[in-house]
């Protein structure tokens, strides 16, 4: 008769840790701006930053049919010297001094030229493009100000550089009301991949005219909504598509109580944004302190916000337990989304079992992350086998085996231990 083997599982304490993690796809980051006529031929990475994104802003020059070749290895040269260092936030715009109306082409056709043009270098970046922001129209290729920003001239060019995302990144556009013009419903976002970026958040009532000012139901599809509409739009759509920018002291002086600047954030779902843009901004959240019965209680309000960009995990409660007579036990875990969004990338996780000689065998836990959403809490399980030693639970991203870190502390190696099993 088989010897019936006894043993415990000891959970581990798992605290949360308020510390800065440098997770993909999320956070802060500075834009590197590339104005047309300039070469620049030391564009080498320092690795000083601890940005997890950047945001490269490329100018085109208008006035040629087609773009020069030069000028195609030069933006070859840029993106190759960021290109698996940092995920890539990629704007080519015409315009780089808020004059897009003076600096775009006269005729549509040749914006279309310029993006088939541009189709094979994003090909070629694909795996290190995280959002192509924008249509190169516009100030700023932010596109307002433009002429080509009517719903046929948005439709044509999402075609185009859809094709040449070939669902390997996400693009973005400045509007939601412009991503409804594109969309003739909301549909699943997973299926479109296409975000917003604003720039303008908490600029002014209308985030400096992102939104509008009439009720949905009566401005249409279409048109803009007013800014309780369509930040419930945003709520809606962006669990499944990315949405960021860059925050801007509002004109009536912009100094909301933190609480509110969060949920706002929170509703959004914002996941990234500019640490350079407008220092006010910036400046006064600093002055704020989070006030809540948490681990987060004091930490001033640019910290606080900075930690919550995208998603951040924090593994609560774990246990191994199993029914008599069954050979194998289950993992269970909870898992919280303290982030303001989910993650929007294909993750992988593991249960990793490591024995008292430090030899480590890992699963794949059947879950998909995607699913983890903003402020919510979810159960995973995994069937083990109850083996004295370690176990930990370790989360990376597929389409590189990026590591992606726990909100917990102690959560070394990149990964968290959960508990351990003793023989008794």
């Amino acid at each position: 008769m088989r010897k019936r083997v006894r043993w415990k599982f000891v959970p581990e304490k798992l605290e949360e840790d308020t510390g800065p993690l440098n997770n993909p796809g999320i956070g802060w980051y500075e834009i590197h701006t590339f104005p047309a006529g300039e070469d620049q031929y030391v564009l080498a990475e320092d690795g000083s930053s601890q940005d997890a994104l950047v945001l490269l802003l490329i100018q085109l020059e208008s006035d040629k049919d087609a773009l020069q070749q030069r000028r195609i290895e030069m933006f070859d040269r840029i993106l190759a010297a960021f290109a698996g260092k940092r995920d890539i936030l990629l704007r080519f715009a015409y315009d780089i001094e808020g004059r897009g109306m003076e600096c775009e082409p006269e005729r549509f056709d040749r914006v279309c030229r310029h993006l088939m043009q541009l189709a094979p270098l994003l090909k070629k970046y694909a795996q290190s493009i995280y959002v192509y922001q924008g249509m190169l129209v516009g100030s700023w290729g932010e596109m307002h100000a433009s002429k080509f920003v009517a719903g046929s001239h948005l439709k044509e060019m999402q075609q185009r550089l859809a094709e040449a995302a070939d669902g390997k990144f996400f693009l973005a556009v400045r509007k939601p009301s412009q991503w409804r013009q594109i969309f003739p419903e909301m549909g699943n976002g997973r299926d479109t991949l296409v975000g917003l970026f604003n720039d303008g958040i908490m600029g002014s009532a209308t985030d400096l005219g992102t939104y509008g000012t009439e009720r949905a139901e009566c401005a249409g599809w279409e048109k803009p909504w007013r800014p309780e509409e369509e930040i419930a739009f945003q709520n809606k759509l962006c669990r499944t598509v990315p949405n960021g920018g860059e925050a801007v002291f509002g004109q009536d002086g912009g100094r909301q109580p933190l609480e509110q600047i969060v949920k706002r954030l929170a509703d959004m779902h914002i996941s990234y944004l500019n640490r350079c843009h407008d220092e006010r901004a910036l400046s006064y959240w600093r002055t704020l302190k989070w006030s809540g019965r948490d681990a987060w209680n004091g930490v001033n309000g640019y910290d606080y916000i900075g930690a919550r960009l995208g998603y951040r995990f924090v593994v609560r409660r774990a246990e191994i337990v199993k029914k008599r007579g069954e050979e194998k036990a289950v993992l269970k875990a909870e898992i919280e989304n303290i982030g303001f969004s989910p993650i929007y990338e294909k993750t992988e996780l593991f249960a990793v079992h490591e024995d008292e000689r430090g030899e480590r065998r890992e699963e794949r836990v059947s879950c998909d992350a995607a699913d983890w959403q903003s402020g919510e809490t979810v159960c995973i399980s995994h069937p083990v086998l109850p083996l004295a030693g370690k176990y930990y639970l370790s989360l990376r991203r597929k389409k590189d085996g990026r590591s992606i870190l726990f909100a917990n502390k102690g959560c070394g190696d990149n990964r968290v231990l959960v508990g351990k099993i003793a023989a008794r």
